[in-house]
């Protein structure tokens, strides 16, 4: 059947059908031109979206061959620096042996006994090694003085006003190094030359202090223990103030020390020197360490100590670290 609507001229007598047939011309003119111009609008916007892809793509490109050239500039320009301040590091922390062939083995020169024996006495003492091991070193001609080497002599190895016969190079060179950093003038030296302004601290506790100390100067460690526990504590009063624990007085003052551990080690000379004479008790020390009339503290004295010494004869290998020695002879000698 033909279209009646785009047959104009099959109803040119009906009003209405011309009005209806303009009416869809418009219609499908409008839609054509719609079609058109959505048609051309997605074509140029997906010619636009490639353009603008194809842009931002060739711009990350440059952007990274750019960062590339100056990334491989830089480290070609700081190559040769870089490993020369390497180098310059590993020469300076190992030194110029490193390039001598023939030093790349060499072995240190070792320290002798008496090197190490010295250096640790200065430590404790607080003087200084370079001062005090060349007065020690002439006192026993280098170390090969006959009376060092049968006897460990140094300068008569006297403390204290008696001569003492060491049993050993560590006792010789505690005794004397003692007496260099009391005396310093009697060597040949001042306090001030001497003294070298390092502060000692022990990583031993006050207990193994006093069985070490005692052991190399050959006393009873029980005794010096009984009496620093009974004045002080270790840790009280002229402990604190002076590093005395025993209460040592020097005239009518309390003696200062330059640390705790040299005030345990002047304790233990103490005790030395009381055994010459047979004090080896505390009733036999009591009338020389705190005699009556002295104070009040000193009626206690006695007591207290007799108290800690019990102590420590009892609970003496764990409380030294040591095994139980008997003290029975006297090291010294007028």
């Amino acid at each position: 059947m033909e279209d009646q609507g785009r047959n104009y001229n099959l109803h040119k007598d009906n009003p209405y059908v011309g009005r209806r047939a303009r009416l869809r011309m418009a219609r499908r003119e409008r839609l054509k031109r719609f079609l058109v111009k959505t048609a051309m609008g997605i074509i140029l916007l997906t010619a636009s979206s490639v353009a603008l892809s194809e842009a931002i793509k060739q711009a990350a490109d440059d952007n990274i061959t750019e960062l590339k050239n100056l990334n491989d500039s830089y480290y070609e320009e700081d190559y040769d620096n870089l490993n020369d301040v390497a180098l310059g590091e590993l020469e300076a922390a190992y030194g110029d042996n490193q390039k001598d062939e023939n030093n790349v083995n060499e072995v240190p020169e070792e320290k002798t006994e008496e090197q190490i024996l010295i250096q640790k006495y200065c430590d404790i003492f607080e003087v200084r090694y370079d001062v005090v091991y060349p007065i020690i070193a002439r006192l026993t001609n280098d170390f090969t003085d006959p009376s060092y080497l049968s006897d460990y002599a140094i300068d008569g190895s006297t403390m204290k006003g008696y001569y003492i016969q060491c049993g050993s190079k560590e006792e010789a060179i505690l005794i004397r190094v003692r007496a260099i950093s009391q005396v310093p003038e009697r060597y040949g030296t001042t306090l001030e030359e001497v003294a070298s302004n390092k502060e000692y601290q022990s990583d031993m506790d006050y207990a193994h202090q006093v069985g070490y100390f005692s052991t190399v100067l050959e006393v009873d460690p029980c005794i010096s223990y009984a009496i620093c526990m009974a004045e002080t504590g270790f840790t009280k009063g002229v402990a604190a103030s002076k590093n005395n624990p025993s209460g040592i007085r020097f005239g009518d003052d309390f003696a200062s020390f330059p640390n705790i551990t040299v005030g345990i080690i002047e304790q233990i000379c103490e005790s030395k020197k009381h055994a010459v004479n047979d004090r080896v008790t505390p009733e036999d020390i009591k009338p020389y360490h705190a005699p009556d009339g002295d104070g009040e503290v000193n009626n206690y004295w006695l007591d207290n100590v007799n108290y800690y010494y019990e102590y420590a004869t009892e609970h003496y290998e764990e409380l030294f670290d040591l095994p139980t020695v008997s003290y029975t002879t006297s090291t010294f000698s007028i």
